[in-house]
């Protein structure tokens, strides 16, 4: 499995929904990995701290922006 944070609290795009990994970036990733032959396993926490997991190495970032 492939490791990719995120940001918890940002649904309808990601976020936690009932404590699971939900929204229509999540969606999207599943269908790419499923064509891929990739498994993701979500780990989603507040911003900073996704990004900073994902700075030391441990695994990828997800996200879309507003901007």
């Amino acid at each position: 499995k492939e490791i990719l944070y995120g940001d918890q609290s940002y649904l309808p795009i990601v976020g936690l929904e009932n404590k699971v990994p939900a929204g229509i970036l999540i969606d999207r990733m599943e269908a790419l990995g499923k064509k891929a032959g990739i498994q993701f396993q979500f780990e989603l926490f507040p911003w900073a701290r996704a990004l900073t997991l994902a700075q030391s190495g441990s695994g990828g970032i997800i996200g879309i922006s507003k901007t």
